[in-house]
């Protein structure tokens, strides 16, 4: 029997790196620009969701009534945010989580194994989350927030992209979705995929563990280890 092929999706925000909170800082102007809705973000749960998710929930938050232009209005937003998000990620605001390099690096030299994100991220901003700290060359490819607004799309979406880029269709346990909160590990359920969750964002060690991934980890400083649940 031959070797079995894995696909290995991570998340960004709060598994690969933290941004000191760029997009918390950027948002609210923009809400007064483009919806002229005054509204305090600060206490606002972006854990997991996509950015369509995070805009939805907080206009809906201020009350504000979608109207005609409401398509119209959200591309407005977002292209406003690409732009503001670009100079924002500067290498200085970027930390690198614990263990993900060494991780990468394993997984990267694993055979049989393609490495892509699935993310709440729009495209472009996972791409300046990663750029200036030498992680976007680990991923050919992924599925964002400007996919689809409903994360549970996302992990369909990213076999689509891994069938077109390596030839092969994963399924199910070949399959592995690494985030740190529950959506993580709830997105891909529906498809059978396996799921390692990582206590380096916002959510608990326990709250995490009472979504019921496949593996449970602290952070990812121990390689071997998690390594060895995302391979086996």
């Amino acid at each position: 029997m031959g070797r079995r092929k894995r696909l290995v999706l991570f998340d960004i925000d709060g598994t690969l790196v933290r941004t000191k909170g760029v997009a918390r800082a950027i948002i609210p102007a923009l809400l007064r620009e483009i919806y002229n809705v005054e509204l305090d973000v600060s206490a606002a749960d972006f854990a997991g969701k996509t950015d369509p998710q995070i805009l939805g929930e907080l206009l809906a938050l201020a009350g504000y009534q979608a109207n005609g232009h409401a398509a119209e209005l959200a591309d407005r937003f977002f292209a406003r945010y690409v732009e503001r998000m670009r100079p924002a990620l500067t290498a200085e605001r970027i930390t690198v989580l614990p263990g993900v390099r060494p991780l990468l690096d394993r997984l990267a030299a694993a055979p049989d194994t393609t490495l892509a994100l699935l993310t709440g991220n729009l495209a472009d901003c996972a791409r300046f989350k990663l750029e200036p700290v030498g992680l976007a060359e680990y991923f050919a490819f992924g599925a964002y927030g400007s996919d689809a607004p409903a994360r549970r799309d996302l992990p369909a979406i990213a076999l689509d992209r891994a069938e077109h880029h390596t030839g092969h269709r994963h399924v199910g346990p070949e399959v592995v979705i690494i985030g740190d909160t529950i959506h993580d590990v709830s997105c891909g359920r529906h498809l059978g995929v396996r799921s390692v969750a990582v206590a380096t964002g916002g959510t608990s060690l326990d709250a995490l563990r009472e979504s019921d991934p496949t593996h449970l980890f602290a952070d990812l400083t121990d390689t071997d280890r998690v390594a060895r649940a995302i391979l086996d």
